[in-house]
């Protein structure tokens, strides 16, 4: 196998679509049919199954397999970034994943340091929720990640602390305290959002007796349910 036909596969995988795939590596739509198929030939198993309705899919052996193709990619990367460091140059690709709030406050500082100390660095960002960025973590589509919370299984270093804060109306009974502790929310509805936001404090409020009301995918989403006093 090619390191060609192996970035062909991360590619489809990626894209959901062969044209697309050859688009982003500047191929022909036969150059990467004949890749896959090279490459299914080599290990001699189906990688990829194509759907008139739904398009194309990973078979489950092909979703385990593009983990490892994905670490061999990295290595030769890795590999081939050393060795322009050797030759006094500091180049490559950096994937992070981030989520909107993380993209609006963090991000564009990360890429002005970036840009200054390794000019020749390429960063490439993948937004989504909480949730998607571990899993990019997980299955290497990633090199990092920005998260709310550390986890156990990966290694991690803080880059800022904040504080929680609760939103709600202005006419709301609480909005005139100046602090609002988490036995204050029982009983309130509470608007909170999905895709791996809520999880880290779901324990501390059901132990409040707090509602959870209409979990939402992104943050800019609650706005207009607060506007409107609906939590």
């Amino acid at each position: 196998m090619t390191i060609t036909q192996l970035r062909v596969f991360v590619q489809i995988a990626e894209t959901g679509s062969f044209t697309k795939a050859g688009q982003a590596l500047n191929m022909t739509q036969p150059a990467v049919s004949h890749a896959i198929s090279a490459l299914e030939t080599e290990l001699g198993i189906k990688l990829i199954i194509r759907e008139r309705r739904n398009g194309l899919r990973l078979t489950d052996t092909g979703k385990k397999i593009l983990v490892h193709i994905r670490e061999v990619l990295k290595g030769i990367e890795k590999a081939e970034q050393l060795a322009a460091a050797e030759r006094g140059l500091e180049q490559g690709t950096i994937h992070i994943g981030t989520f909107p709030a993380a993209s609006a406050y963090f991000i564009p500082k990360l890429i002005s340091v970036f840009k200054k100390r390794y000019p020749k660095l390429e960063l490439v960002l993948h937004e989504g929720t909480a949730d998607e960025v571990k899993e990019w973590l997980q299955s290497r589509m990633i090199d990092a990640g920005i998260l709310l919370f550390p986890t156990e299984d990966m290694d991690y270093f803080l880059l800022k602390k904040d504080k929680m804060a609760a939103v709600m109306h202005r006419d709301h009974p609480l909005a005139a305290r100046s602090t609002v502790t988490i036995k204050d929310l029982d009983g309130e509805p509470m608007v909170v959002c999905d895709g791996g936001y809520t999880s880290p404090f779901s324990g501390l409020f059901k132990q409040a007796g707090a509602e959870l009301c209409a979990p939402l995918p992104f943050l800019m989403s609650a706005h207009p349910l607060i506007w409107c006093g609906r939590g």
